[in-house]
């Protein structure tokens, strides 16, 4: 796991670079949450890449002398830990599946998590099927056991080329061909791992009216489905009412509805969206703690940094059991700073206000965090 990891260049490896951002809980953070080479569809060829470099690297050590050509191994030997690594995700069942370029840090990490437990049934580019699970639950007991000897062979493999090149100073790749084909190239569609991983239809060939998706293929992008979520506000355009700001705090949660309503898809992108409430106390200036309710919608706008943060819009609806009963309408601009599963959500935007038949404009302002439940 040191390799692509904790430390995103084999070259690092030969330095005190390494040592730095191995120890480093933020570097891994960012790394963790900007990783999409790890995933299909490009995950093998990045295997590909790095594995490769090692064979030429390893063929030029071996016509090095002495101390030189223990570095040089060593560098060789850097490029290939890469490899394995993503070779190993390349076999992962949370790895594949969905688009992770086009997917928010918050959705990718739970859907992987998910799916790397569930497992998927999956099948070579020579017809072989089997259920694959993947990271931390590769050793899982009961019915894994085609899982981990293919990836066993493929990782003896990949180092076998490396060691031969390194011997006979030349590149040795005879065996590429046969590693990328023992990989998984299909997901089967629609199919349901058994939880005790011992049906025999997880090892046995592709049968009969099974439908295989190629990993090769870029997936839709993955979602949030549901989070929980606290928050405290501020609305400015109580100030005609009370002569000062509303503010208060918030306990709900959201919902989204990609898989029901795909009301707008552009090519391999969808928009994803979702409705949020909340139920809370409220304090107005010179008054109690009220009870006070928000609803609302929200559609997403776009993200950025591979998903560290994404943007949405959408209205929100507030009430107040105060003495004046106000009701807040609101446009909502909003940003959430997705780190892991939890997130920090601020959102902003003008509002309106109305009370008895008065009504007043002004802001509301939210910051808040919140917590992934479920991606799809």
């Amino acid at each position: 796991a040191l390799a692509g990891d904790h430390v995103d260049d084999p070259e690092q490896l030969m330095s005190d670079v390494a040592s730095q951002k191995a120890a480093s809980f933020s570097h891994y953070g960012v790394l963790a949450l900007t990783n999409r080479r790890h995933f299909h569809p490009t995950v093998v060829n990045t295997y590909a890449e790095y594995h490769r470099d090692a064979l030429r690297l390893a063929a030029e050590a071996a016509a090095k002398r002495t101390t030189d050509r223990k570095i040089a191994f060593e560098r060789a030997l850097y490029h290939e830990t890469f490899a394995a690594h993503f070779l190993h995700d390349a076999f992962a069942s949370g790895h594949m599946a969905f688009n992770r370029a086009g997917s928010s840090v918050a959705a990718t990490l739970t859907y992987h998590d998910d799916w790397n437990a569930r497992g998927r049934r999956v099948a070579d580019r020579n017809g072989d099927a089997w259920c694959a699970r993947g990271d931390g639950h590769l050793f899982d007991v009961g019915g894994n056991e085609a899982m981990k000897d293919r990836v066993v062979v493929a990782a003896i493999d990949s180092v076998s080329e490396f060691l031969r090149s390194f011997i006979e100073g030349t590149v040795h790749d005879e065996r590429f061909d046969e590693i990328i084909a023992n990989v998984p190239a299909y997901y089967v569609v629609g199919f349901v791992v058994p939880p005790d991983r011992n049906d025999a239809t997880c090892t046995a060939a592709l049968m009969p009216g099974e439908t295989l998706a190629a990993l090769q293929k870029l997936g839709d992008p993955v979602d949030v489905k549901a989070t929980v979520d606290t928050w405290g506000f501020l609305d400015t355009a109580s100030r005609a009412f009370y002569g000062d700001s509303q503010r208060g705090v918030m306990v709900g949660g959201s919902y989204g509805f990609n898989q029901m309503f795909e009301f707008v898809r552009v090519g391999r992108r969808i928009i994803h969206h979702r409705v949020y409430a909340g139920i809370g106390k409220l304090r107005p200036a010179n008054d109690e703690d009220r009870l006070a309710y928000d609803f609302g919608y929200l559609f997403r706008l776009g993200m950025t940094n591979e998903g560290l943060v994404t943007y949405e819009l959408g209205l929100g609806y507030s009430n107040a059991f105060t003495q004046y009963h106000l009701t807040t309408l609101r446009f909502i601009l909003g940003m959430n700073l997705e780190l892991g599963k939890t997130y920090l959500r601020i959102q902003g935007g003008p509002a309106t206000e109305w009370s008895r038949g008065h009504y007043r404009w002004g802001s509301y302002t939210t910051i808040g965090v919140g917590h992934v439940l479920g991606a799809r």
